[in-house]
């Protein structure tokens, strides 16, 4: 085109932007559909971040009422998903400190935490197996405790009588602590 032709060179600068305009209306439509499509394949995976991800970065490109639906829809699992696993920290925290407790013999705070387990997983056996096992060794420990006291009443009912000099009786007393602790060599020396 010849300089003088200033209408034309216009109309020519003017049809190129358009077609430019064209093509970068394209490209977008394309990454557009592209990146909706990452977006479904994601959230059919159930990897709702990649999802979410995917459909925000299609909406930055156009405003789409379905593809916004697709979005609230994987935030909403993925707030679900982190809430569960939030859960299940939460779970095997009391169940960590709850066998801590249990190992160090301090069955009240090893309840309470078996017990805050069950607050978060009402349905899992595994706590109430624990609960139920604490119960069992501390009525065990009690029973223990109860044969221990009688086993001392008796040794220091039959030291008494031996430094009475009552030597029948004594060897009652001792032969009575043996019957409630049998293993014990202390009643058979004396």
């Amino acid at each position: 085109l010849k300089d003088d032709h200033l209408a034309a060179k216009e109309n020519l600068a003017e049809a190129r932007k358009a077609l430019n305009d064209q093509k970068g209306e394209a490209e977008q439509a394309a990454e557009f559909a592209r990146l909706v499509e990452e977006g479904d394949n994601a959230a059919t995976a159930e990897d709702y971040a990649k999802a979410v991800d995917a459909y925000a970065q299609a909406l930055d490109i156009k405003k789409e009422v379905g593809v916004e639906v697709k979005l609230k829809d994987a935030q909403s699992k993925l707030n679900a998903l982190n809430a569960e696993k939030d859960k299940g920290k939460e779970y095997d925290l009391f169940m960590t400190e709850g066998a801590q407790a249990m190992n160090s013999k301090n069955w009240d705070k090893a309840k309470a935490n078996f017990n805050n387990a069950l607050g978060v997983y009402p349905d899992e056996q595994e706590p109430k197996d624990k609960l139920a096992e604490i119960e069992s060794l501390m009525s065990n420990e009690l029973a223990d405790a109860e044969k221990d006291e009688e086993y001392r009443k008796l040794m220091d009912a039959g030291d008494e009588l031996m430094s009475e000099q009552n030597y029948v009786d004594a060897i009652n007393k001792f032969n009575d602590a043996l019957s409630v602790k049998p293993n014990e060599k202390e009643p058979v020396e004396k």
